[in-house]
């Protein structure tokens, strides 16, 4: 039977035969880690999910993320360890989701091919976008299992050039409230470091960040906090591409006002509604989140912070924090 488990070697899958030697708090820590050897598209044949759950492991550190022992509801509500009806029936007494959920279960291959069907009668490239978030809010395995298994026709969904119509209309259409990323303004001079305390709880280890302030979006001009959905799609595409956990990444929009009237006028923006601030006040919200990156304790001091069309400003820091960057 198909298993994603995933050509991504962060998934980490206990076996059946762990299942059936050891109880359900025993055996999720026997697990076989399964991963393709050769490229990251190909499809490596693995054994169902077992009773023990799929378990976030980082190959490169030699963690392992529990997240047993919580609540049911809480353990909905983390997209990186939630699998919805492909949660075996005999595992959801331990997750405490018995009843929350319909009985029937339906194995990952089969839910890639039903997400397929209903993600192929979309009408438009962003009813697609929308309807591939929805996923990833509720279920990440699932999102990155359909990324990866069907990549040539949902990056151009999840990136360019879809993505450039999710940012027009961010504030009206796209943006669910979801806890996806870190948004910061001018208001939150001084405050940086506690808000990097409101990460959210299942990210650690934070390797790697893509910033913008929203100012140059692929040829559309100033979109303000409506570029957010750049740095979700770019770290979506490095999670699929690249392997990275989806629990080390970390999208940043950093809100200095934009120079956008239109959308100063638009009753639904979610920005700040006045001219982009290029002075002091700049960069010292700018210094500050440099210098809490350096220091958090969830941030890896040595990750890799992807500056995307940022104000040309910022790019000064590149002395003082060499180690950190990179410009797309």
């Amino acid at each position: 039977m198909l298993k994603l488990s995933l050509f991504l070697p962060w998934l980490a899958i206990a076996s059946d035969k762990a299942a059936s030697t050891a109880g359900p708090t025993a055996s999720h820590r026997d697990i076989d880690v399964c991963t393709t050897e050769n490229s990251i598209h190909g499809i490596k044949q693995c054994s169902d999910r077992s009773s023990s759950g799929i378990i976030a492991a980082d190959n490169h550190n030699n963690e392992t993320h529990d997240f047993w022992g919580i609540g049911g509801v809480q353990h909905m509500q983390n997209a990186l360890v939630y699998h919805g009806s492909s949660t075996p029936v005999e595992e959801r007494d331990v997750l405490k989701i018995r009843g929350l959920i319909p009985w029937g279960y339906l194995p990952l291959n089969l839910q890639i091919q039903r997400c397929m069907e209903q993600f192929q009668r979309k009408s438009s490239p962003l009813e697609k976008y929308l309807y591939l978030q929805s996923i990833q809010d509720v279920d990440e395995t699932l999102y990155y299992a359909l990324l990866v298994s069907h990549t040539a026709e949902i990056m151009p969904i999840v990136y360019t050039p879809t993505v450039g119509e999710a940012c027009m209309q961010f504030s009206s259409a796209v943006y669910r409230g979801t806890p996806r990323g870190l948004y910061l303004s001018l208001h939150d001079r001084g405050q940086i470091r506690s808000i990097l305390n409101h990460i959210h709880p299942s990210k650690s280890n934070i390797t790697t960040i893509v910033v913008t302030d929203g100012e140059r979006i692929l040829g559309l001009g100033d979109l303000g906090v409506n570029g957010m959905p750049i740095p979700i799609g770019k770290l979506a595409l490095y999670t699929a591409c690249a392997g990275i956990h989806p629990s080390h990444v970390l999208p940043v929009h950093i809100d200095v006002g934009t120079n956008n009237q239109a959308l100063v006028q638009d009753p639904y923006y979610l920005g700040l509604r006045h001219p982009r601030e290029r002075g002091t006040i700049y960069d010292e919200l700018i210094t500050e989140f440099f210098q809490g990156m350096l220091t958090h304790e969830k941030i890896n001091h040595r990750s890799l912070i992807v500056l995307n069309n940022v104000e040309d400003s910022m790019i000064k820091y590149e002395k003082s924090f060499s180690h950190l960057f990179s410009f797309t």
